[in-house]
């Protein structure tokens, strides 16, 4: 009995110590500091291995894409990441426009311009932490279709869209239909493109001084404009055409075998006024025309880019444009290909980007002369022929202080169109050229 009552007592002792500890506990509690609830970090931008990054420093901010992609039609508003295509199905290209403006009514995808409200499919959602407007839609217009999904971001008074577009044609344009792509699966590299993005801390990023002379690769001949003091150069394997003061034409080898029919480069020269851009863009509505300000070797110029087609032929075209007082200069690319339903056998598409590089290569040798750049005086008589006895460099000017222009190889043969005052020096066309120079 002892024993019993005891116990008794000891568990009565426990249950007060157990009271008294939770008490003192929850006094404790309700004395300490107390912390907000922690906010999830934002989950960072997923780049998978092997992808390359597109920075704009500009607008701040970061977006990466598969190393089998490239970038075009680069500038701090607007960038193109064009994807490869397999040929045998009837898609026709795939790209992805990445596009900042500062202060827009609204953050949209560009794509979204000419839908009628509700015409197209929005939806928030939030993607590696960041929230996007997700927009999509389709099109189509002379057996194409074109089949979009824009994402769009804010931060501050800056909007960011990432819009990727599937081009597909009509399965029925070809003599025997070829499998026809799924839009959905096309589309599954745009998702990933997404959620790379990131916005970087704004910091000030040191701006590179442009460079103030033009490159010139080793090898490239240069075509001289006397008349309106300028100079552009291109590769040794192209051939000049339809020579005036005011026009040339650069004919550019292709790869053969794909649907790439032609390749030019035309230099243009007019007036200023009017305004100084591509004579390409001559007819088109400004809407249908990509245009943005570039400076390439220190010059300012327009940068302009469309496309059209026509009986079966597809002309997408760039151009380059640039003033000094009242005379504007223009060099326009061209690329000229058939519509692969036009074949019994479709060829392989070309590829846009591997084709059209050249055209930025041109551009940036362009410059303007200095003015009174030495004239030749016509040769009298019968015009002579020089044969060179040794490879002989052919120079800008009549001095061996002008920069070199090409060689002409030993054993070649060549009029002499023009000599300096002093008749120390002679002028000639090299080979496979309408360009002159001095030797």
């Amino acid at each position: 009995m002892k024993t019993f009552t005891r116990d008794i007592h000891r568990r009565a002792f426990l249950r007060a110590a157990i009271f008294l500890s939770a008490a003192i506990i929850a006094s404790i509690a309700c004395n300490l500091p107390q912390f907000p609830t922690p906010t999830p970090t934002p989950a960072p931008a997923t780049i998978p291995a092997g992808w390359v990054c597109y920075t704009n420093a500009t607008y701040g901010f970061e977006v990466c894409y598969p190393p089998d992609a490239t970038i075009s039609s680069s500038t701090p508003e607007h960038a193109r990441i064009s994807f490869p295509v397999a040929p045998g199905t009837n898609l026709a290209e795939k790209w992805m426009d990445v596009d900042a403006a500062s202060g827009p009514a609204t953050c949209v995808s560009p794509q979204a311009a000419g839908y009628a409200p509700g015409t197209t499919n929005d939806t928030h959602r939030t993607i590696a932490g960041l929230d996007f407007l997700v927009q999509s839609g389709s099109q189509g217009a002379a057996g194409n279709f074109y089949d979009w999904t824009g994402y769009s971001t804010q931060r501050a008074n800056i909007c960011m869209s990432l819009s990727g577009v599937v081009h597909m044609t009509d399965a029925l344009n070809y003599p025997t239909p070829p499998p026809t792509v799924d839009p959905a699966a096309e589309g599954v590299v745009f998702d990933q493109i997404a959620a790379t993005f990131r916005w970087l801390d704004i910091t000030p990023t040191p701006t590179p001084t442009a460079a103030t002379t033009a490159t010139i690769p080793a090898g490239w001949l240069c075509y001289t404009n006397t008349t309106y003091a300028f100079e552009v150069c291109y590769p040794s394997d192209a051939t000049l055409t339809g020579e005036t003061s005011s026009h040339v034409r650069i004919h550019l080898t292709i790869t053969a075998g794909t649907n790439l029919l032609e390749k030019w480069m035309d230099v243009d020269r007019s007036n200023v006024p009017p305004a100084c851009q591509s004579p390409q863009a001559a007819g088109y509505d400004p809407s249908a025309i990509e245009s943005a300000p570039r400076t390439i070797a220190g010059l300012d110029f327009l940068v302009q880019k469309a496309h059209e087609g026509a009986a079966g032929n597809l002309y997408e075209w760039i151009g380059f444009s640039t003033q000094r007082a009242d005379v504007c200069a223009s060099l326009t690319g061209v690329l000229h290909s058939g519509q692969p339903g036009n074949y019994s056998t479709p060829p392989p598409l070309f590829d846009e980007a591997t084709e059209s590089a050249v055209f930025d290569q041109i551009a940036a040798t362009f410059r303007w002369l200095e003015a009174g750049t030495p004239t030749p005086t016509a040769a009298g008589g019968d015009a002579p022929i020089a044969t060179f006895q040794e490879n002989t460099y052919c120079l800008r000017g009549p001095s061996k202080d002008y920069e070199v222009v090409t060689y002409i190889k030993q054993g070649v043969s060549l009029i002499i169109e023009g000599r300096n005052a002093d008749g120390t020096w002679f002028w000639v066309r090299p080979p496979r050229s309408d360009l002159h120079c001095w030797v």
